[in-house]
């Protein structure tokens, strides 16, 4: 992850990076402990079957 990271800002002259993750799960955890913060939820977006839809999690790393 380190590696995506220094690569998406000295190669590619990002600022900041964005991504969504599947509420319930720890991801949230997983990316906090690599400096991510989370910007938002979207509530019932992601449908895993029928009558089963999560929270999509919103996430940004300034880099």
């Amino acid at each position: 992850m380190r590696e995506f990271q220094e690569t998406a800002r000295v190669e590619m002259g990002l600022e900041r990076l964005r991504l969504t993750a599947r509420a319930g799960l720890g991801l949230e955890d997983f990316y906090r402990a690599l400096g991510w913060v989370e910007s938002g939820q979207w509530p019932g977006a992601l449908r895993v079957a029928l009558g089963d839809d999560t929270d999509e999690v919103l996430m940004r790393l300034v880099l």
